[in-house]
């Protein structure tokens, strides 16, 4: 046994991240660090009593995929172990929602490969990222903005998700490497810095490693001792929900006395767990921040709508369910009305572009059927993307919306498509939709959400 392997048998033991029976889905690029993670765990397959699977997942960015894909296909069957290879249409998805192609590649990569360990019955999906991806994600978290969790980076364990390499350098996989006859795959996007996570990993780490050489292990420390802090608070949390709050049906009742006498720190531990667990969404600081206040100090009867929860403040209380599935939509106007549509915490105003504006958002008007409105979901509703149409339906199971929520999603629609799934989905790209008249007209989208006092809208700024 190597150093690298007791190591990690060691990192694995510590975190738990195995028990006997289960089956692992390794995600395989074939690059340096997922060809050890596979090589690694076919080797303790037996020690830990597990069983393991490779896949690959094709993006459709880069030519070199197909080559890679047949190199994890082999790699497979010299290791005696199932291969799977998956697609993701990345380009599709950033013409559909706007997001980058790091973004995009990173929620299609993980959902497929998650689908598939589903499907084919895999208790774990194992993925390689090590010590220095951690130190550059704590990083990305600090320049992003963040809070406690994120400052604990990447857990080793994250529901189905381990990363058993977690404890190891870059370096120490690349020493583990020269044992064996591979060669691993080189993405040649890993060095293009236009790229945030490669800048910081190329030109931000190493500057900083001018004033501290061990700036790497400094950030790992810090994730390591915020994820234990994060989770003690979390335990915390759940003795101070069963305390505070009770459940009536659907409703959640908290007491506003309970909550005013906590800690700030925990107060905002609660709001953000109770909208995580109630309507899957992580609320941002500012989020947080406006219903922290509101639920301290708000006028009773006022409520606040967001991620498909209400929030309803009483006399005592504060009480969450489910936004209502209103069947009445706000009237249908007109393509290029200034007059805005209004439901639920969102507002759309929807204005007619000169030939030389621009806008964040931009429908053109000869792909409408008819008004676009805001309204709730329906039997039938589909996407259109550029090679056909999806059922909403399947888009919501697909993005793992909750299904307590799916019924108060606002939507902008008209009578033939869904354009928007506001919090999810906004589409960008009109290619595959097809012309239905002759108007040249191009629509920009302004989308305002509603603020703390139930009469004011800001513009939506993505916080």
């Amino acid at each position: 046994m190597t150093d690298f392997v007791a190591k990690v048998n060691a990192f694995v033991r510590e975190q738990a991240l195995f028990t006997p029976g289960d089956g692992v889905l390794i995600g395989c690029s074939g690059g340096p660090d997922s060809l050890a993670l596979a090589l690694y765990l076919a080797a303790v397959q037996k020690e830990f009593r597990i069983t393991a699977g490779l896949a690959y997942v094709h993006h459709h960015l880069r030519a070199a995929a197909d080559t890679e894909v047949e190199f994890v296909r082999a790699l497979a069957r010299d290791l005696r172990l199932p291969f799977y290879r998956l697609d993701a249409d990345v380009p599709q998805a950033v013409r559909m929602t706007g997001e980058s192609v790091e973004t995009a590649a990173r929620e299609l990569r993980y959902r497929a490969l998650e689908k598939l360990r589903e499907q084919e019955g895999y208790t774990l999906l194992a993925v390689a990222h090590h010590a220095d991806d951690q130190a550059e994600t704590v990083l990305h978290h600090v320049l992003r903005g963040t809070g406690l969790t994120g400052l604990g980076g990447m857990r080793a364990r994250n529901g189905s998700i381990v990363r058993p390499f977690l404890g190891v350098t870059r370096a120490e996989i690349e020493t583990y490497l020269t044992h064996f006859p591979y060669t691993p795959c080189l993405d040649e996007t890993n060095t293009d810095t236009t790229y945030l996570r490669n800048a910081l990993r190329h030109e931000v780490l190493p500057y900083l490693a001018q004033y501290n050489p061990r700036i790497r292990e400094h950030l790992v420390q810090l994730a390591t001792t915020a994820a234990a802090d994060d989770e003690y608070l979390d335990n915390v949390i759940a003795d101070v929900l069963t305390r505070i709050t009770h459940r009536e049906a659907e409703t959640i009742v908290v007491s506003r006395d309970a909550f005013n006498d906590l800690p700030n720190a925990l107060q905002r531990r609660v709001v953000r767990k109770l909208w995580r667990e109630e309507s899957g969404t992580t609320l941002s600081f500012a989020h947080t921040e406006r219903l922290v206040a509101w639920f301290a100090t708000g006028e009773t009867g006022t409520e606040q709508t967001l991620y498909g929860l209400t929030a309803v403040l009483t006399a005592g209380d504060v009480r969450l369910s489910p936004q209502a599935a209103v069947a009445a939509e706000t009237a249908p106007v007109t393509r290029t009305t200034g007059d805005p549509l209004t439901l639920g915490d969102v507002r759309v105003r929807i204005r007619a572009l000169a030939a030389s504006e621009t806008a964040p958002w931009v429908i053109p008007a000869r792909v409408l059927t008819g008004p676009l409105t805001l309204r709730y979901r329906r039997a039938g509703d589909r996407i259109p993307f550029p090679f056909g149409t999806k059922k909403l339906s399947d888009y919501f199971i697909d993005s793992k919306v909750p299904r307590r929520c799916r019924d108060s999603v606002v939507l902008l629609a008209d009578d033939r498509h869904v354009y928007a799934a506001f919090d999810y989905f906004t589409l960008h790209d009109f290619s595959g939709v097809a012309t239905v008249n002759d108007r040249p007209e191009r629509l920009a989208i302004d989308v305002q959400r509603r603020t703390n006092n139930a009469s004011e809208y800001r513009q939506n700024t993505g916080d």
